[in-house]
């Protein structure tokens, strides 16, 4: 994903009431971050599909969430979600996942 932007929540709604998210993807930021890209289909705006994540208003950054479950009650009960994807960068691994030493006992 090249571009990603940042809509309010009632411009999402707006593209769901208009049948525009093509789908959704969870992709993992962090220990207990979870963003919700939407990819969104407005050939008035752009020719192709672009990505986009919930705006928090008052401060003007990303929305994500510490537990995915909730994340995915939140696309069902709000967006009618039925699947989606998800993404597990490497970059988001903590460090004890990473590597995992094992003590041996003889």
């Amino acid at each position: 994903m090249a571009e990603l932007f940042l809509l309010m929540q009632l411009k999402i709604d707006e593209y769901h009431r208009q049948g525009k998210i093509q789908k959704v993807t969870i992709r993992r930021e962090g220990e207990r971050e979870w963003l919700p890209i939407f990819e969104i289909v407005d050939e008035a705006i752009k020719p192709h599909p672009f990505h986009c994540a919930l705006r928090v208003r008052s401060k003007g950054k990303v929305r994500t969430w510490a537990d995915p479950r909730l994340l995915v009650n939140f696309l069902m009960d709000h967006y009618q979600l039925e699947e989606c994807h998800l993404i597990f960068p490497h970059h988001s691994r903590g460090a004890n996942e990473d590597e995992k030493e094992v003590d041996q006992d003889d």
